[in-house]
C-alpha cells in the first residue's frame, strides 16, 4: 500500500520545491526591478534639480 503512494509523494515533493523556487525567483526579480526603478527616479530628480539650478544661475 505504502509503495503505491511513494511515487505520488515524490512528485508532490518535487512540485513543491519547483514552485517555491519559482516564487522565490519572482520575488527576487521584483525586488531588483523596484531597486532599478528607484535608482532611475532618483537620477531623474537629480538631473531635474541640476537643470533648475543652472537655469536659476543664468537669470
Amino acid at each position: 500500500m505504502l509503495g503505491a503512494l511513494l511515487p505520488s509523494a515524490g512528485v508532490l515533493a518535487l512540485f513543491v520545491v519547483v514552485v517555491r523556487k519559482m516564487i522565490s525567483a519572482d520575488r527576487d526579480e521584483r525586488a531588483a526591478q523596484a531597486r532599478l526603478e528607484a535608482a532611475e527616479r532618483r537620477a531623474e530628480r537629480e538631473r531635474t534639480t541640476a537643470a533648475e539650478e543652472r537655469g536659476a544661475e543664468q537669470q
